[in-house]
């Protein structure tokens, strides 16, 4: 607005606008409005020949120059991170390699320039270098930290900041399956965070997995109908939406066969998963969705495994068998792998659970790759996959 006025000759409006803006930039440390509000000054006081506006805002322009170009490499660094953060975790991706001179070169920007922007990026760059590192004690360290930054610094509080550490505490708990303090922290956030929002979603879900992994299935339940209940969810990507169908279809299981009554019914299956379509074709899934494709048929083999339908679900076994041959990637996919070779044993062993055997090596390689998920789909797991052969075992016990 203030450009708009200067170029149609409105300069003691702009100016004067353009000095309140700057009294405001300056309170909340925006850099880069305080650098335009002072060119724009200065250029008005060399123009009306006062020498003194001239030097204040030329020597403001100075000072502030060396935090602007700190704010930018910092921002770059972050940005650097995320990009890679989103594609999968392997030998390709250069992140894990790269994060703890990134983070080292965060601090270094913190240490010459107070300014939030760095602080922000810092803090949430380090928390994904100790995730990736499955270091969740001191990634809640890192958020810890954060929250308290927030607290002392309220005129720089952003609500998205608070939101991205928040999901990175939450998923430091579900990793570290620690279900009370997560709850205790869900609790606490949920009343910050815009209702129905994508943020929202993100959180919802880690709060559900969190209920899942550590067997809290009421709780499960309630999550599942609140978050399938908001109309916002119509709002988000296809891909998204069939997540959380194939959540409700999880749910609905597991609610089965711990013998809940009608007081908790799940209205988030009978809603939006449907087994006629679900189970049809579950392999039309696209390349880059193919895991949801393994839960569907995983979820499948449960039902199937629970009401001892055993030809149907020698029929699936083979299914699972000749999808994880020709479809999934062996270091992509590795935890689906092997756990679809575990249900193989089972299978060969007439789903007699005292005669399956040589489980071992496949036990093995979950142990060595433990669960982790960030949010991308090809590392989704409803229930790890350790703790789900149990759940297997348990049906033909």
């Amino acid at each position: 607005m203030v450009k708009i006025l200067l170029h149609y000759g409105a300069t003691q409006t702009a100016t004067s606008m353009a000095r309140h803006i700057l009294t405001t930039a300056q309170k909340y440390h925006f850099t880069d409005l305080i650098i335009n509000c002072c060119r724009i000054l200065r250029q008005h006081a060399a123009a009306t020949g006062q020498d003194k506006d001239f030097l204040h805002y030329n020597n403001t322009i100075k000072e502030f120059e060396p935090v602007l170009l700190a704010e930018l490499k910092s921002e770059e660094l972050y940005q650097t991170v995320i990009l890679d953060y989103q594609k999968p975790l392997t030998s390709k991706n250069p992140l894990p390699q790269e994060i703890a001179g990134i983070s080292d070169r965060l601090i270094t920007l913190s240490e010459r320039h107070n300014s939030p922007i760095i602080f922000y990026n810092l803090y949430l760059v380090w928390a994904i270098r100790y995730e990736l590192g499955k270091e969740f004690d001191t990634m809640l360290e890192v958020c810890n930290q954060a929250e308290q930054y927030m607290d002392e610094n309220p005129d720089f509080y952003q609500e998205e900041k608070l939101i991205a550490i928040q999901n990175k505490k939450m998923s430091a708990y579900l990793h570290k399956q620690e279900y009370r303090k997560g709850k205790v922290n869900a609790e606490k956030c949920l009343n910050r965070f815009p209702d129905g929002s994508q943020p929202w979603f993100n959180f919802m879900e880690l709060y559900l997995l969190l209920a899942l992994h550590t067997e809290n299935y009421i709780n499960a339940i309630a999550i599942i109908n609140q978050a399938t209940a908001h109309p916002g969810l119509k709002k988000l990507d296809q891909h998204v939406r069939e997540k959380w169908a194939i959540y409700a279809g999880y749910v609905g299981f597991f609610a089965s066969i711990q013998g809940f009554g009608a007081a908790l019914q799940i209205k988030a299956t009978s809603r939006i998963f449907r087994p006629s379509r679900y189970f049809s074709a579950p392999e039309s899934y696209p390349k880059s969705h193919r895991n949801y494709a393994i839960l569907l048929l995983i979820l499948e083999v449960l039902e199937l495994a629970n009401k001892k339908t055993f030809l149907e679900l020698d029929d699936k076994l083979e299914k699972l068998k000749h999808f994880a041959l020709r479809q999934l990637n062996k270091e992509e996919h590795n935890r689906p792998i092997q756990f679809i070779r575990l249900l193989q044993q089972l299978r060969k062993a007439e789903y007699e659970v005292d005669q399956v055997k040589n489980t071992e090596k496949y036990l093995s390689a979950l142990q060595e790759e433990s669960f982790f998920y960030r949010g991308a789909i090809s590392e989704l797991e409803i229930i790890p996959y350790e703790k789900l052969w149990e759940i297997v075992l348990k049906q033909f016990q």
